[in-house]
């Protein structure tokens, strides 16, 4: 087999298939009440950190909770118009579109004190321009040609038929 087609069909495996990332808020720290000379602990945290479609948020806390806010919500620590406040100490959101995520403490104090958090997720959608090829392309379609190409078996026309 042609080594420059294996690279090209490992370069689109590689490229296609992304896998998503969990992210423990603040790392080892979690989700904590914040103390007054720290109160921006999470916006450094979220700067550090490139968040993509798919992803996940962990927040790991105890005697607290977290809630996913508006825009609205973020800037003035209020919740009132969102139903769900977790107090689990385990709570996963999952990053689901690009955009601007914005999560607080259910406790006014905490959020006022830096208790909060905004994100921005981006697509996943890589584009891999030099190859004309896209992610969105299934991966399951780059490995099945993959294997077809590297066994011989026509694996793509026994599975439409």
């Amino acid at each position: 087999m042609n080594p420059l087609l294996i690279l090209f069909i490992l370069t689109m495996i590689t490229t296609t298939i992304k896998a998503s990332k969990e992210f423990n808020v603040g790392d080892d720290s979690g989700w904590q009440v914040l103390q007054k000379n720290n109160s921006n602990m999470y916006l450094k945290w979220a700067d550090k950190n490139t968040f993509h479609v798919g992803d996940s948020l962990v927040f790991k806390y105890q005697n607290n909770s977290v809630v996913m806010v508006d825009k609205r919500g973020y800037y003035h620590c209020n919740h009132s118009s969102h139903d769900r406040v977790f107090d689990d100490g385990n709570t996963v959101f999952v990053l689901d579109k690009p955009g601007f995520y914005y999560f607080e403490s259910g406790d006014f104090q905490h959020c006022k004190n830096g208790q909060r958090l905004m994100i921005n997720v981006k697509d996943s959608n890589l584009k891999v321009s030099s190859f004309g090829v896209s992610s969105s392309v299934s991966p399951f379609l780059v490995l099945i040609v993959f294997i077809s190409t590297v066994t011989g078996l026509d694996l793509i026309h026994a599975m439409t038929h």
